[in-house]
Order: structure tokens, then sequence, then C-alpha cells
């Protein structure tokens, strides 16, 4: 059981009525409380409060395993009401046992204790009771808020990473140097192409920007990203890199984080292509697999087992783990697998968030003109 400062109160706060009371029978002038021992003063309002210490954490373990919550009230009520009359029965007896232990009432038979105990101060602890029952959903409710707080500031915090992450490897320097070297060395030999490169280089810097202040993006949004990357990556590669995309269509407005791709792709490009002098080809793929959404980055290199570790300009495969963890709580999933026939395949797997209607996929650009090819098929 948690021990929150909160829940020490209800456990240890019991402590000031039993010196309130005490201390407002002793002040009373004597012939209201005549004959009455200060020891046994003390010991009827012990039994009439510090047993709520007990009954106080009964209330929580059973709050805690029953809540008291939208969609639920019933079950809990036909829990809490008759634990509350069990509790007060119960009370009632204790009180009576200290009372006659210090002869301040005569013996009586149960059902006497429990008809004058319910009438002189029953209905103060059926009071008592449901205030705890309170205090505890009261605490929930906080622990609840405190939790999704803490959740959304690691949740911003890693968004804030991510972003620093993909501008990084976006204009890392060298990357930035490849690609102004291949836009100059485009000047002499295509003008044309070397003003698309630049044109290219700039939509990405700017759409990378904007898409920082989101959490998450529509899938095509996300697309579109790694297609700019991918465009930029091309002048670096040249003919080394092909690049096929198949996407269902039916996918593309449903939300997934923002950069999902681009540390995916950038592992594809690393350690699958540019170690190989013939290149390679990289397939990037979104479709529906049961409730959700897989995210697949492929490509034909040596396997997953040299790039075990998480070097590169991008989030990583590690810390994309960890970020979805946060953000879905354990539904989504990321897998590095040997593709059959070799090669490697990152898949991620989302919790689809709502349907998402028919839109076109990325379209598909020459390699001869500094971009990508791009072959969609659903």
């Amino acid at each position: 059981m948690s021990r929150s400062p909160a829940r020490l109160v209800l456990l240890y706060g019991w402590l000031v009525p039993v010196v309130v009371a005490t201390v407002g029978m002793v002040v009373v002038p004597a012939r209201l409380n005549p004959d009455l021992p200060l020891a046994g003063i003390v010991a009827v309002q012990m039994a009439m409060w510090l047993p709520w210490a007990a009954w106080s954490q009964l209330i929580i373990a059973v709050g805690d395993r029953v809540p008291l919550e939208r969609g639920r009230v019933l079950r809990a009520m036909l829990v809490h009401v008759p634990l509350c009359l069990v509790v007060v029965t119960v009370h009632i007896i204790i009180v009576d046992w200290a009372q006659r232990t210090f002869g301040i009432v005569p013996p009586r038979k149960l059902d006497s204790v429990l008809a004058i105990g319910l009438r002189s101060y029953g209905d103060v602890n059926v009071v008592v009771y449901w205030a705890v029952v309170g205090a505890h959903v009261a605490m929930r409710w906080h622990e609840a808020w405190r939790l999704e707080s803490v959740r959304a500031a690691r949740l911003t915090s890693d968004l804030a990473q991510a972003q620093l992450s993909a501008l990084r490897a976006q204009l890392h320097p060298h990357f930035l140097f490849n690609a102004l070297n291949a836009v100059v060395a485009l000047v002499g030999e295509d003008p044309a192409a070397a003003k698309r490169v630049t044109v290219r280089l700039a939509e990405l810097l700017r759409a990378t920007l904007a898409a920082t202040e989101r959490s998450s993006l529509p899938l095509r949004e996300e697309l579109e990203l790694t297609r700019r990357y991918l465009e930029i990556e091309q002048v670096r590669f040249g003919e080394r890199l092909t690049v096929d995309w198949s996407v269902d269509e039916a996918l593309l407005d449903a939300d997934v984080p923002a950069f999902v791709l681009q540390p995916l792709v950038e592992n594809a490009l690393v350690h699958a292509i540019a170690p190989r002098a013939a290149g390679g080809r990289v397939e990037i793929v979104a479709r529906s697999v049961g409730e959700g959404l897989q995210l697949a980055v492929c490509d034909d290199g040596a396997g997953p087992q040299p790039r075990a570790s998480t070097r590169g300009n991008g989030v990583g495969l590690r810390n994309l783990r960890d970020r979805l963890e946060r953000l879905y709580d354990g539904l989504a999933t990321l897998n590095l697998a040997t593709r059959t026939g070799g090669g490697a395949e990152v898949t991620v797997v989302l919790p689809l968030s709502r349907p998402a209607p028919t839109a076109p996929v990325p379209p598909q650009v020459n390699a001869s003109s500094a971009a990508p090819s791009m072959v969609a098929r659903a």
C-alpha cells in the first residue's frame, strides 16, 4: 500500500480527536461529568477514535481493490455499504467495552449495546466512514492527476529529445556538407536538379521545424517528412540507394508519433547502404495488423547483428522503444529481426487511434533527378 503523506495522515491523524475530545471533557464543569476518572475519559476517547486508524487502512485497501469511480459505483457500493455496517457495529462494541472496563456504564446485553450505541453515536461513525471513503477517492484522483502530470512531462521531454535528435540528424555538418557538395557539383551539370535539391533541403528543414510543435502526426505527414529526408540522402548515395514504398492508403490519416520513421530509415542507411559500394534497397511499409498499425523499414544489408548499437545521429532504436513505451503504456512494440533472404527489418506496431480515409501515397520520384526511386504499392 502506498505510504503517501495523505495516507499517513489517515493512519496517525486520529490522535488529534482523542486529544481534543479528552481536553473538552476535562475542562467541562465537573457537574456534567460526575465521578469520571481521567484514565476512563482517555480510554473511552481512545476507543472512540483510535480504531479508525485501522478502519481507515481497511477502507483504503478495499477502495484500492474496488475503486469508487465512474462505471464501478454500483460494485463499490455493494462492498462499502455492508462493510460500513460491520465497522460501525464492531466500533460500538469496542467503545462499550472501554466504558464497562472503567465503570462508566453497567454491563448490558448486546442488543441494548447496539441500540444505545446507534442512537448515541452511530450516525457519527457512519459519517466518519463515508468521510474516509471520500478522502480516499480524493487521494486516488490526486495521485492519478500527479502520475498523469509526470507522464506528460516525460512525454514532453522525450518529444523534445526526439525533435533535437531529428534536427541534429538533418543539420549534422556531414549531412549538410555532402548535400551542399552535391548541389555544387550539380550546378554545372544540371542547374535545374541543383535547384530542386536546394528547395528540398529548405522544405525538409521547414517541415521538421513545423512538426516539432506536435507529439503526433498523421501518417501522411510522417511519410512526407521521411520522403524529403530520403530525397536529400539520395544526393549523397545516388543510384546506390533504391527506396520502395508499400503503404496502405486507408491508414494515411492515422496518428503516429512524430519522427517515428526517421531513426529507422537512418539506421538502414547507416548500416546497410553506406558500407556497401553497390549500395542497396530500403523498403518502407505501412499496413494494418489486427487492431494496430505496423510500420516497417526493411533493407537488404548484412542483417541486424552488426547494428546492435544505437550509434548514429538518429534517436536510436533503444530510445525509440522507450519513447513508445511511455506514449502507449506498453501497447506499442518495436522489433529488430533478420529478413528471410538476408537483410534487416525493423517493425513498429502501434494501436490505431482512429480509422483513416483513403488518400494518395507519396509520389514516385525519378532517381536521375537526385531524389530516391520510390515504388508505391498497396
